[in-house]
């Protein structure tokens, strides 16, 4: 179990604030990842695992992406986030807040994504067979690529959650 840490200030190729792959999945509890730089994944990247990482009470703000996954980026990874906020993160290609690509249903729930950035999905981009559970939660101001971007053949079903204020639309496109 990793709680209550602070990572900040980190540059990498992949998981600028913090990376985990393999057979284990985190258990985080009560974190800061900010003001990380990274090509994917800025502030947490998730990569290649069968078992569930989880993620809580957490902060995801102000990290910068040169390709995807402003705040977070997922590739072939169980995972849930719940009761967390993914904010004011920048991709400058896509994926602001979150990446999803080539997972199994991610959840995330009770959580805010907002003020992200991105010229393609400002809050969350779903790519390669993606699939994601988004409830309770809230989607906003993202400053442009809109709140959700789907690739073809991915999947979100959203319940009980706020599409608010987002620049480049607050509605989820057919995939």
């Amino acid at each position: 179990m990793i709680r209550n840490c602070i990572f900040t200030g980190n540059s990498a190729q992949q998981g600028g604030g913090f990376w985990f792959g393999g057979v284990s999945a985190p258990v985080v509890e009560d974190c800061l990842f900010y003001d990380n730089r990274a090509y994917w994944g800025s502030g947490v990247f998730l990569i290649n695992s069968s078992t569930t990482g989880t993620f809580t009470d957490c902060v995801i703000r102000n990290n910068e992406a040169e390709s995807r996954g402003g705040g977070l980026m997922v590739h072939n990874y169980n995972f849930k986030i719940e009761d967390s906020a993914i904010c004011a993160n920048i991709s400058l290609d896509s994926g602001g807040g979150i990446t999803v690509s080539q997972s199994e249903p991610g959840v995330v729930t009770h959580c805010t994504i907002s003020e992200n950035d991105a010229d393609d999905g400002g809050g969350i981009q779903l790519m390669t067979e993606a699939k994601i559970e988004l409830d309770c939660s809230i989607i906003s101001y993202s400053s442009s690529g809109g709140a959700i971007s789907l690739w073809e053949g991915t999947m979100i079903d959203v319940g009980n959650s706020v599409f608010w204020e987002n620049a480049g639309g607050d509605s989820i496109p057919p995939a």
